[in-house]
């Protein structure tokens, strides 16, 4: 299981059991930083 936050719009963390993901996302890109265990789906992100 894995929680998701919003730091900023464009600007999210996602902790799995003590592993956070951070992610990014622009108008034409976005950048994962630390991919964590692979339990999150990021595509689902809004």
């Amino acid at each position: 299981m894995y929680s998701v936050n919003k730091l900023h719009d464009g600007v999210y963390t996602f902790d799995e059991g003590g592993v956070r993901s951070f992610l990014i996302v622009g108008t034409e890109k976005a950048l994962l930083i630390d991919t964590g265990f692979g339990e999150v789906d990021y595509t689902k992100v809004n």
